[in-house]
């Protein structure tokens, strides 16, 4: 029997998620319940929506689910610090590794009255075919675009964090970003922001 209902359920969304541009079955899609309770990841993840964002004009659209690390990634992080030269705390590193094994579900704990976190389902349902993009404009005309996070890795002094994440504005507009911070005077700061990729 609970085989069948999470099938139907699956079946469900799938069809929710296939219906025209017009049809707005997307909507009302509730956030998942919040799997990150750490206060600091979400200081880090406001200083670098406020550093970055908040100047701009709009809403800022955040997926509520972290994206997930793949293979090497972090090997990949630790060669590209060492190779330009950048300082980074080790310890911030192997907790970012830690963290980022699976995806995870951001709660409302985003300060600014501007940002608006939406549940990964919605984000599945409105990219669902090529008029993804069109379909998030018409949602969130006041919108720059659509950030993704991973969890940020705090050192075991809880004074320096290693995060990553991407904004996205159209099929070929976005950009991948890892960013180094610290805490200065009890405020998290922005020290370093690196392009990893961009579309």
């Amino acid at each position: 029997m609970k085989k069948n209902c999470i099938a139907i359920g699956i079946a469900l969304t799938i069809l929710s998620c296939g219906k025209k541009v017009e049809d707005t079955a997307y909507n009302g899609i509730p956030l998942e319940t919040a799997t990150i309770g750490n206060e600091t990841e979400y200081l880090v993840i406001n200083a670098i929506i406020e550093a970055y964002y908040q100047p701009e004009a709009g809403t800022v659209i955040v997926d509520q689910e972290t994206s997930q690390l793949s293979q090497g990634q972090t090997a990949y992080l630790k060669e590209e610090f060492e190779r330009q030269g950048i300082a980074y705390d080790s310890t911030a590193l192997l907790d970012y590794a830690k963290k980022n094994g699976t995806s995870n579900y951001l709660n409302n704990s985003l300060s600014h009255c501007l940002v608006q976190l939406i549940c990964h389902q919605e984000v599945t349902c409105i990219f669902c075919d090529e008029a993804g993009w069109k379909r998030f404009y018409q949602k969130y005309p006041q919108s720059n675009g659509l950030l993704q996070f991973e969890r940020p890795g705090i050192s075991v002094e809880n004074d320096k964090a290693i995060i990553q994440y991407s904004v996205a504005r159209d099929y070929l507009a976005a950009e991948w970003y890892v960013v180094i911070l610290e805490k200065q005077d009890g405020s998290w700061t922005v020290r370093q922001r690196i392009l990893t990729a961009a579309a």
